[in-house]
């Protein structure tokens, strides 16, 4: 792991110090970390697959010993996608994120442009994504915003939400729309499955759910609602919510969520 001391403009204009200290390390550093990932591969995975239920599978709450075989074998082989593909992603993150975090703190506007490169790639596009809402950079929201319509993903509409696109709200409820009828997977998971939740979280993998409740700060309790009419009831309040409020919604970026502006 390389660590750069940074004297970047303690006082004053750009100078000779700058260049010799900072600078000319920062540019050093990031194409190590071009030349280094060109050894990975990020093997991708359908991300929606993880947050619902296998067709079929409406109760949750079933023991798996009681269900029919054929819902049996449906779970078994969910937690067996989950285990090998899903594990496979994450590991192939634990070879590159340690990679990727040497430059991300680094205030070089050539870093933005970087993950502005990466957010059409269908391993990293989602972490480019996040980083970049997380860095504040939102000359890269219109990119974030191709990047999602090409290949729309939570973490790319969360990213848009983060950097103050309204419309992103509005996405995640269409995603929410979609699969209102299923219960979130979490009660069918094995331990090795529900243990890859964790990791995911910190390359830019949550569910809409997790991704609408962040941006508006916990209003709707969409991860307690683990029935189908419990979803139906909380997607219904999160859409009533934000029909009435739209035009009045104003993003809180030191928190990183959406408020209601009072009327004047």
């Amino acid at each position: 792991m390389d660590t750069v001391f940074s004297g970047i403009q303690p006082t004053g204009g750009f100078h000779i110090g700058n260049l010799l200290g900072a600078v000319q390390n920062w540019v050093a550093l990031l194409n190590d970390t071009r030349n280094r990932l060109k050894q990975y591969t990020i093997h991708p995975i359908d991300q929606e697959k993880i947050w619902y239920a296998p067709a079929g599978i409406d109760d949750v709450t079933m023991r798996l010993s009681k269900r029919p075989q054929e819902e049996q074998t449906k779970i078994s082989d969910w937690n067996g996608w989950m285990e090998t593909e899903v594990k496979r992603y994450t590991d192939d993150w634990g070879n590159v994120k340690p990679i990727l975090d040497r430059v991300v703190h680094q205030p070089d506007p050539r870093v933005n442009k970087y993950f502005d490169y990466l957010l059409n790639d269908p391993g990293y596009g989602d972490y480019a994504a996040v980083v970049l809402a997380w860095r504040s950079s939102a000359t890269s929201l219109l990119l974030i915003q191709a990047s999602f319509h090409a290949q729309p993903t939570v973490g790319r509409a969360l990213a848009r939400g983060s950097l103050g696109d309204k419309t992103a709200l509005v996405d995640l409820l269409r995603i929410l729309d979609k699969h209102q009828d299923q219960p979130m997977s979490y009660k069918l998971m094995e331990d090795d499955s529900r243990a890859l939740l964790t990791p995911l979280r910190t390359i830019g993998v949550v569910s809409a759910e997790q991704a609408f409740m962040l941006l508006c700060h916990q209003n709707f309790d969409f991860d307690s609602a683990a029935t189908p009419k419990g979803k139906k009831r909380a997607y219904k309040d999160a859409k009533t919510w934000l029909t009435k409020s739209a035009t009045k919604l104003t993003l809180d970026r030191r928190r990183g969520y959406y408020t209601v502006s009072s009327s004047k």
